[in-house]
């Protein structure tokens, strides 16, 4: 009978000296990966589109700023803070407050769930809550004003504009009567509207600059990317004092319809320079030209903003206007070629 073979015995200790030669022995391999994934985060970043997010912060007036530092934070609440305006009459709202972060941040900071849920009753034992503040708050409708003369001009461009006012306007008595019957502030005078709409500011929106390079050249720049928005900046720039010619710059995204925004203004635009715009969304300005129906006067067409700032300020005669549009995407770099 064979006599068994002797058990074996294993080291379970780890050889610290045998692990470091074995990662050193693969040490070029390690680095290749780690520099091919950095080298590509830092091109990725580089490269991809960049998305922006703009957030406006409301805080109540302070006791020195009175009525008209609190309207001053109000006077944009129609087009800054997630307000739908219109322009209709009779018993259609003028405007809805539609952003629940933004309704739900101002019912906080102006204390307003009293206000909102003084006529709502337990039922099944549940108080009302920040919920139902909420829907009170969104069904809440700012009517058009009886008397305009009630509502200021601002500082402004545009029709809509005073709209955007008396929405703002409306929109602070309503939520502060409550306030100002407990004698927690004082209503608001006319002057301090006055005051207050004539210090607002809004880059972006029919901002109109005179060319900083001395030439007699006016600059008109709007955001305007829907149909809706170019329909009131043709109306805005129908009001001004008229130029020699108004030629337009413009891109547009190509998930926006070109044709219907390019068509609203037609009638205020004699001429246009079509600008290319980068990213996912973007879309060249050969493609651009592609979209637009007859009797657009294109005259010419770039790659960038820039260049077609450039172009169509090279284009324009004394006393001619430049209107820029389309997009963000368009303004931002229109004002960054201008030095504003």
């Amino acid at each position: 009978m064979e006599n068994p073979a002797p058990p074996v015995a294993y080291d379970d200790e780890i050889d610290l000296w045998q692990l470091w030669e074995t990662i050193w022995s693969g040490r070029w391999l390690i680095i290749a990966i780690t520099s091919l994934f950095a080298v590509g985060g830092v091109t990725y970043a580089l490269v991809a589109q960049e998305w922006w997010r703009a957030e406006v912060v409301l805080a109540p007036a302070d006791k020195k700023g009175g009525m008209s530092g609190a309207l001053s934070q109000l006077s944009g609440l129609a087009s800054l803070a997630g307000v739908s305006v219109g322009g209709g009459g009779g018993n259609e709202p003028l405007a809805v407050l539609k952003s629940k972060d933004f309704a739900r941040q101002f019912i906080t900071e102006m204390n307003l769930m009293p206000v909102l849920l003084k006529d709502q009753k337990i039922e099944d034992g549940k108080a009302p809550d920040i919920r139902d503040a909420l829907r009170i708050f969104d069904c809440q409708a700012i009517w058009p004003p009886e008397d305009w003369s009630a509502i200021p001009e601002t500082a402004l461009s545009g029709p809509v504009q005073r709209l955007n006012a008396a929405a703002a306007i409306s929109a602070f008595e309503a939520v502060c009567t409550k306030r100002v019957e407990l004698g927690l502030q004082a209503p608001l005078s006319f002057d301090a509207r006055a005051r207050a709409l004539q210090s607002a500011q809004l880059r972006g929106r029919c901002q109109r600059i005179e060319d900083p390079f001395g030439a007699a050249i006016e600059w008109v720049l709007d955001v305007a990317h829907n149909p809706d928005a170019a329909r009131e900046l043709a109306k805005a720039l129908a009001t001004l004092p008229p130029r020699a010619r108004v030629i337009g710059v413009v891109g547009i995204l190509a998930d926006k319809n070109a044709d219907e925004i390019v068509g609203e203004l037609t009638a205020v635009i004699d001429a246009w320079v079509l600008c290319g715009l980068d990213g996912a969304r973007g879309r060249t300005a050969e493609q651009l030209r592609a979209e637009l129906s007859p009797p657009v006067s294109v005259i010419g067409m770039t790659p960038s903003v820039a260049e077609a700032c450039a172009l169509a300020r090279a284009i324009a005669g004394s006393n001619d206007r430049i209107v820029v549009l389309g997009s963000f995407h368009v303004v931002g770099p229109a004002l960054d070629w201008l030095g504003v």
